[in-house]
């Protein structure tokens, strides 16, 4: 039986991978609906809900079709013992993108070299941003959301606590926690 598995980092994923993209090449090589699980979350794990669910309804014979090699995981370790451990059990894996299929002795070696490049580009963008964060500090951008701190929360916050308002109550008009409302009157 054909089974297909469909992943993306974020629902709002751009790389030309959304998840409607991917259903849709899996429908297209002949997988049914019903057989295809997807997740939104990171590759770098084998955690994922839906993959969990997929892997305890694969059987020896079974297939497993996914479009491209970093849907299926990021990390390289995890990606050669899933494909080992699926072989073992007579499920193999199979990635539209380069046609490789572990039935395949080079296949499986061209996952593998495919698996450590894409855990190589993750491992590259998160220095990427780490490194476009640490200039932007440095250029003085200030980080996160805005503060609420201002002089006119400062107003606000003192003009609900001459209402009959209750902290929580002034909290949520503000749009705040009551610890953040309590240190506005302080300030």
């Amino acid at each position: 039986m054909l089974f297909g598995y469909a992943r993306v980092s974020t629902v709002k994923q751009k790389d030309g991978y959304s998840l409607d993209a991917q259903r849709q090449r899996l429908l297209n090589a002949g997988i049914s609906e019903k057989n295809i699980f997807t997740d939104v979350g990171s590759g770098k794990n084998t955690a994922r809900k839906n993959f969990q669910i997929l892997l305890s309804k694969l059987r020896e014979g079974d297939e497993l079709v996914v479009c491209k090699l970093d849907r299926f995981g990021r990390n390289t370790q995890d990606l050669v013992n899933l494909i080992s451990d699926l072989g073992n059990e007579g499920i193999y894996v199979s990635v539209l993108d380069g046609g490789m299929n572990s039935k395949d002795k080079m296949s499986r070696a061209l996952m593998v070299i495919g698996g450590l490049f894409a855990e190589m580009e993750r491992d590259l963008a998160v220095e990427r941003t780490k490194e476009g964060l640490a200039e932007a500090v440095e250029k003085g951008v200030k980080l996160g959301a805005p503060s609420k701190s201002t002089p006119e929360w400062i107003s606000k916050a003192r003009e609900l606590n001459k209402t009959n308002l209750s902290a929580a109550e002034a909290a949520k008009a503000l749009g705040c926690s009551r610890a953040h409302y309590f240190k506005l009157l302080k300030l």
